[in-house]
Formats: C-alpha cells, sequence, structure tokens
C-alpha cells in the first residue's frame, strides 16, 4: 500500500469578472449539470447532500470546490477555489505527480471560467 503524500499545497484560486448579476452568477454556478458545459474535463456533476460541493471516491470526500461572488459595478468577480483534503493513490503517487495535478488543475479551472463568462456574454 502506498504512503500518504502531503497534499497541503493542493489548493488554488482563480478569478474571471463576468456580465451579469452575483444572483445570476449564482444561478448559473449552482446549476451542477450545467457545469459540465463550460468545463473541458467535466462529464457529469451532481449535488450530494451528504457531502455538498466535494469531489468523492468511494463515498470519501478528497477534496472540495467553493465559489465566491463580489459584485462589480455591472458586473460580478466570481472566485473559485479548489482544495484537495484528502490523498489517494489516484490524484498522484509521488511529489512530482501532485505538482503536475495542481498545474493542470490551474489551468482547467482558468478554462472553465473563460467558457463561463463567454456563456454570459452570448446570453
Amino acid at each position: 500500500m502506498d504512503e500518504p503524500l502531503d497534499v497541503s499545497h493542493l489548493r488554488l484560486r482563480s478569478r474571471i469578472r463576468v456580465a451579469c448579476t452575483p444572483s445570476e452568477a449564482y444561478d448559473l454556478i449552482s446549476d451542477v449539470g450545467a457545469m459540465a458545459s463550460w468545463s473541458p474535463e467535466l462529464v457529469c456533476a451532481r449535488y450530494d447532500d451528504g457531502h455538498g460541493p466535494s469531489v468523492v471516491v468511494d463515498d470519501r470526500s478528497i477534496g472540495q470546490w467553493t465559489y465566491r461572488f463580489q459584485s462589480d459595478h455591472d458586473g460580478t468577480w466570481i472566485e473559485e477555489a479548489w482544495q484537495v483534503s484528502n490523498w489517494i493513490p489516484i490524484l498522484g503517487r509521488t511529489p512530482e505527480e501532485l505538482l503536475q495535478l495542481r498545474s493542470h488543475t490551474a489551468d482547467m479551472m482558468d478554462d472553465t471560467l473563460r467558457a463561463l463568462a463567454r456563456h454570459v456574454g452570448e446570453a
């Protein structure tokens, strides 16, 4: 069995300004089924009352995604945050693989927020 790796550095934040109200932004983000249309990797999602906005593997929460919304005149700043709280081997078996995961996740977060901003601009 693999020894658990330190995942305390697996935390990210990304922000983007969108042309809608905080309430409209919240409605978009809280529609977890629609998130797959903006995220380049997400295939499907569902809200789980038992875990909330978490990444769950084998009934174990391994991380969380959170969002904050801040009004800015005629738009809204959306901040997306990601944090891994429990290590499992699928995340990476070496510190280098965990750094690759962090870098990849940062890119995907930026891609998702840009796609969301495009969607708001098209709505």
